[in-house]
């Protein structure tokens, strides 16, 4: 049979059948234009450096990054604060609290900003946590747990175990734990640490616990061994809130009359028997939960990794 020549169809060449096309006056589809070479930018071009000594010369920079590693912070910091340039350093600030108050008081002295590049400290969500704790969204702040924990295969040539370059495992997996601690609730006013020694030396594992001249307290730890939940717990006399890239937030709060949602009960309230709730029953009730959820208590806030 021939192809019918009616208005608005026409024949397959593949399948041989018939396929209703688009009537007259409809609009037809346009084939997109190639996006063509992107404009550039007003400003400098990227420029390229035989030393870091070139680089801060250069009238043209204004702010340095500092992004080496950890056991040369304190050279390139001090360098290109001494040229009269902002500088952000990446964590771990230095390796010791003298060469940290150097690189304050060069500061100080040359009038330049200077600070510790940690996000995290940055982050919106973060931010937001912090405002509620500050605020007693969850009540006076008790205790607060964070771990972190990756796996590397041992290698002495390794950054994370080679003592020249400032390896272990508290100042790249560890400041983060005690970042997040210390956020929420300041400097303690004692520790105790335990930990383990890779072969090198660096330290593969620690643990440490604060203490607070109240019946505030933090467990942090980090590792390099194994690979950890990575899971920030913040518990106040309220209620509590968890972070984890691994896990689901978990609810730790007592069932008290301040935590209590407006349809929980202590006679039906599952976590009555115990205290505590458990994972399966934190969304039962409490601020947090399905029942009161509001936006000033998020049931969770991402991980700082």
């Amino acid at each position: 049979m021939g192809n019918p020549r009616g208005r608005g169809h026409r024949r397959c060449r593949r399948r041989g059948h018939r396929r209703v096309g688009r009537q007259r006056g409809d609009r037809r589809r346009r084939p997109r234009p190639r996006p063509g070479p992107r404009p550039r930018r007003p400003g400098r071009r990227a420029a390229a450096y035989g030393s870091y000594a070139e680089l801060v010369a250069d009238p043209g920079v204004d702010v340095v990054y500092v992004a080496t590693t950890h056991a040369h912070h304190h050279e390139h910091a001090l360098l290109a604060i001494e040229a009269g340039k902002h500088v952000l350093v990446e964590k771990a600030f230095t390796l010791t609290a003298a060469q940290a108050g150097d690189i304050v008081a060069a500061a100080a002295k040359r009038d330049v900003f200077c600070m510790e590049a940690m996000w995290m400290r940055m982050n919106p969500l973060v931010r937001r946590a912090l405002e509620m704790a500050r605020d007693g969204a969850i009540g006076r702040v008790l205790s607060v747990t964070a771990d972190h924990g990756q796996r590397f295969a041992f290698d002495p040539k390794h950054r994370l175990f080679d003592l020249e370059a400032g390896g272990g495992a508290l100042l790249d997996l560890g400041v983060y734990s005690a970042t997040v601690a210390w956020l929420f609730l300041g400097e303690p006013s004692g520790m105790t640490t335990t930990g383990h020694l890779s072969p090198t030396g660096s330290d593969a594992t620690m643990a440490m616990q604060w203490s607070y001249d109240d019946d505030r307290y933090a467990h942090v730890a980090c590792t390099t061994e194994s690979l950890t939940p990575c899971v920030a717990t913040v518990v106040g006399t309220g209620a509590g809130c968890g972070s984890g890239s691994r896990s689901t937030s978990r609810a730790t709060s007592r069932c008290t009359p301040a935590a209590r949602g407006p349809r929980c009960s202590p006679s039906r309230c599952p976590a009555t028997a115990t205290g505590r709730r458990s994972p399966r029953s934190s969304a039962a009730c409490g601020p947090g939960s399905r029942r009161a959820r509001s936006s000033r208590s998020p049931r969770r806030w991402p991980s700082w990794r």
